[in-house]
């Protein structure tokens, strides 16, 4: 066998160390690249057009693409925690290594690129059967724990690309398959795709389920927009339009219906219940459900005892009190017996399960969605009420972050010293709560860079793509817009996994694959 042939088996052989490693053995990402780097050198020293790969000529896509790492070099200059610093450096290496060897190596062929999306999927697999275990025999407190070989939102990012790139194999045309293999792939990958999506279920991760969502409608709309008939593509612009402004205006009016509704004069309150109890008014809480003041008009006593005669359930169990409460505040109900009385079987059985609005179950999903997320923000606004959900905890993050910005706006902190500012942020505002990065990659770099940082960072991202035309390729604009969308919920970049993941892709579809593809 010639040398060339070991080389390209190498290398292939590298690509598959680090896409197993960014799927749930994180190690292996380092081994990885430390193994493409020695074949890409032999590569190197036995290449005959060596001066016309690294020509900045031909490759300004590649150089505005690595130019991230050299971001984070310069904030170097201005940063105080080395030591961090350092780990931001190191993780950020396959940025630096992945699109170099990947553009300067040899384009891979349709083959090739269908046994890498195989590895990945199988790797992937495996990872998926690891959280299926541990959800049945461990007992685990919160989904995230379910992902313990690898982090929660990465996984999350893996299951979600994996699905796209079985969504773009299954056109035949794709990898050059045969009618027979078409037949039976169809089948295989609609099974993966069905696969990973119930694992995303599973871990009930609706930050990625709604990324694939804005994903799928990005695509679509695409392609119905560049439809032959005039009637289509203006149908799509009118729906585009007429979905984003519902949106818009559901969530307005949805916060609006929490403003207060009602008077917080305790002379003007009544002092008893219908059946001679005693009303609590603590005006000066300010916790609101649908616009009515939670803790004013409340009986305990008569809560206890009505509750005890409509439900197995004890009163005192959990936050059953609480969920009680708010859901009568938010019919507009005073909290006493008769109220009780008046709830229907079925709504005694939602607030058993934690339900603590009759709003959470009378439109479709993704609208509940909305209406949850605006009554945690406008909570914690409010009264410092600290939920549980991972969009809260990334909401808080992002607000901390902004706060640490607007002292930082225009050159950042450096690059060591983004965690140091966001846990003081923490500190400051007293939250229970903390998180060492803004789980949002954008705020992320203006907070270490500023913004003449920030304005880098979307040039290398984009830049590269307007460059090779891949904006026209529908799998690398799946991809991006994933990607792009998943930045907004989490600092992809943290760890290794996620850059290898952000360096991998972008530089396989940008570099990488035939044109055709």
């Amino acid at each position: 066998m010639k040398l060339q042939q070991y080389l390209r088996y190498s290398y292939l052989a590298g690509l598959v160390i680090v896409i197993v490693g960014m799927t749930f053995l994180n190690f292996l990402v380092s081994v990885g690249l430390l193994f493409l780097i020695v074949v890409w050198l032999f590569d190197i020293f036995s290449a005959k057009d060596l001066k016309r790969r690294f020509s900045f000529k031909h490759n300004k896509a590649l150089f505005a693409f690595i130019s991230i790492y050299l971001l984070y070099i310069v904030g170097l200059c201005w940063t105080s925690n080395f030591s961090f610093a350092g780990d931001e450096l190191f993780a950020k290496i396959p940025i630096l290594i992945l699109p170099v060897i990947i553009a300067t190596s040899k384009k891979l062929t349709a083959r090739e690129i269908k046994r890498l999306c195989w590895i990945y999927f199988g790797a992937t697999i495996v990872g998926s059967f690891l959280v299926l275990y541990t959800f049945i025999f461990d007992d685990v407190e919160k989904a995230a724990d379910l992902v313990w070989f690898n982090s929660y939102t990465i996984f999350g990012l893996n299951l979600l690309l994996c699905i796209i790139l079985c969504v773009w194999i299954i056109k035949p045309v794709a990898l050059y398959l045969t009618h027979f293999e078409n037949y039976k792939g169809k089948i295989i990958y609609g099974v993966l795709i069905v696969w990973f999506l119930a694992i995303l279920i599973l871990l009930k991760d609706t930050l990625t389920l709604g990324i694939l969502a804005v994903t799928a409608a990005f695509i679509a709309g695409r392609f119905l927009f560049y439809y032959p008939s005039m009637a289509v593509r203006w149908g799509t612009v009118a729906m585009g339009v007429f979905i984003f402004g519902y949106l818009i205006y559901y969530s307005i009016s949805t916060y609006q219906d929490m403003m207060p509704k009602e008077t917080k004069i305790l002379a003007e309150l009544d002092k008893t219940t219908s059946r001679g109890g005693i009303y609590t008014h603590d005006i000066e809480n300010n916790q609101l459900e649908n616009g009515y003041w939670v803790y004013m008009y409340v009986c305990e006593p008569e809560l206890k005892e009505a509750w005890k005669k409509r439900s197995n359930t004890p009163y005192d169990t959990w936050d059953l009190d609480k969920t009680l409460i708010r859901f009568l505040t938010g019919k507009g109900w005073r909290k006493d017996a008769e109220s009780v009385e008046a709830l229907t079987d079925s709504e005694i059985h939602l607030i058993e399960h934690g339900v603590a609005n009759h709003k959470y179950v009378d439109g479709p999903a993704p609208l509940t969605r909305i209406r949850i997320l605006l009554w945690e923000i406008h909570a914690w606004r409010t009264v410092k009420i600290e939920s549980i959900s991972g969009f809260f905890e990334s909401y808080i993050s992002w607000e901390m972050a902004w706060d640490c910005i607007k002292d930082n706006f225009w050159n950042g902190v450096g690059t060591g010293d983004a965690q140091d500012a966001q846990m003081a942020a923490y500190k400051a505002s007293k939250s229970t709560l903390s998180s060492e990065t803004p789980r949002n990659q954008y705020l992320s770099i203006w907070l270490s860079f500023g913004i003449i940082g920030l304005i880098w960072f979307l040039f290398a991202v984009i830049y590269p793509a307007i460059k090779t035309g891949k904006f026209h390729s529908t799998i690398y604009l799946a991809f991006f817009v994933a990607l792009v969308a998943s930045m907004f919920t989490d600092d992809t970049l943290r760890t290794q996994a996620g850059t290898a993941i952000f360096a991998l892709f972008n530089a396989l579809f940008l570099f990488a694959t035939p044109d055709e593809l």
